[in-house]
């Protein structure tokens, strides 16, 4: 469940008044919205109409009587992982206040940025402050790379590629204007997976809640082959509370899957979800790696695009960070990302950075080791094999 620290109802910086809200509970309370603010109201009700106690929390920013930032921020313990290579050694919990993407959109200037990590630290003062998937160029994260380096680390900094599909008129439209080497690889790609998957098959998309467990049935025992759950513990559950969740998703008009099945068995999953504002999020993939020459996590992709175009068309897909073939395969924008951590000089904090930082020195040095003899790429095959994403 989502809360928010036990603070002062309000604090005032650079003339903007914060208040932690819980919407639509206190939806009375947020006035006088421009339009680009009242698209990301609609999103954060979204987001309210499928968490399990109807609420979403909020920080809403006034200024002259009008709300003139909208922030969904909330408690949730943030971690700092010990890695060798991709294998997570230890995972060291930490209290902190995330920043999701939506807060991005309802922060309109540098100042009232600034003005908000004041809110925030004032608020809660031994928390961690974690922006997810942030914009290099925008208000949050300059903001963040303003603050007083005295008064707190930063870590986890590091930018990577951040993929879209911005969609057009049809899929035809996007196939076209694609380089060379891009529609010769979805050609071939298609010959692959037709000589491969003889017999029947058939991507399936999951939306109402009567469909929920049969997605997440399939899902999982897909996902517990790949590679995600063996390295990193990704998982998908089909316990009650997960499907319940789902299910509470799909109600709200949220949740949106697929699966390609073979022969009545499930080979891949895209586990998906599209926000009130038209954004899909594609948020979770795999597939059974004894398939794999077969190719099937860019055929899946594919046919989900078409369904996408043809029913319910969303206005963005987001790929999430990570700059892999697939996802520039089907991608169209490209934006830098960063989702650093803010961290309060207390010893909790200073001590999980030191040993976060120093095991990211080991890892950079040992990878350029193995980039300049030539083993990275087999050391990547071995342990990978029993498992991947597309």
């Amino acid at each position: 469940m989502e809360t928010t620290p036990s603070s002062p109802a309000s604090v005032s910086a650079s003339d903007i008044c914060f208040e932690w809200l819980q919407l639509p509970r206190d939806l009375g309370r947020v006035r006088g919205l421009d339009d680009h603010l009242a698209v990301v109201l609609r999103a954060l009700l979204g987001e309210a109409a499928a968490a399990a106690d109807g609420l979403v929390p909020v920080i809403a920013g006034m200024y002259a009587g009008k709300t003139v930032v909208l922030a969904h921020c909330f408690e949730q313990l943030a971690s700092l992982p010990l890695r060798l290579g991709e294998k997570i050694l230890w995972e060291p919990t930490l209290p902190a206040l995330r920043l999701s993407p939506i807060a991005q959109d309802g922060i309109r200037s540098d100042a009232d940025a600034r003005a908000l990590l004041a809110f925030l630290h004032a608020s809660a003062p031994k928390r961690a402050l974690v922006l997810t998937e942030a914009d290099t160029e925008g208000h949050l994260f300059r903001a963040v790379m303003q603050m007083d380096e005295k008064a707190f680390l930063l870590a986890r900094n590091e930018p990577d590629t951040h993929l879209f599909h911005r969609f057009g008129d049809s899929y035809e439209a996007f196939f076209k204007q694609r380089s060379s080497k891009y529609r010769n690889q979805l050609r071939k790609n298609d010959k692959v997976f037709a000589a491969y998957f003889l017999g029947e098959t058939q991507v399936r998309e999951y939306r109402k809640p009567g469909e929920v467990a049969e997605f997440l049935t399939a899902a999982k025992a897909i996902n517990r082959k790949t590679y995600q759950f063996r390295m990193f513990g990704e998982t998908v559950d089909d316990d009650a509370a997960s499907v319940a969740a789902a299910c509470l998703d799909a109600e709200a008009g949220n949740f949106r899957s697929f699966i390609l099945w073979h022969d009545g068995q499930p080979v891949c999953f895209v586990l998906g979800r599209q926000r009130a504002n038209g954004m899909f999020e594609y948020r979770k993939t795999g597939f059974d790696p004894a398939r794999r020459d077969g190719e099937p996590g860019i055929q899946t992709t594919k046919l989900m695009l078409h369904m996408l175009y043809a029913d319910d068309k969303p206005c963005l897909i987001d790929f999430g960070s990570g700059d892999s073939f697939f996802k520039r395969l089907f991608s169209n924008e490209a934006k830098t990302t960063v989702s650093p951590m803010v961290l309060p000089r207390i010893a909790r904090f200073r001590l999980a950075a030191g040993l976060y930082e120093t095991s990211t020195a080991l890892n950079t040095g040992a990878i350029r080791v193995l980039e300049r003899t030539g083993a990275k790429s087999a050391l990547k095959r071995m342990l990978r094999r029993g498992g991947s994403s597309p």
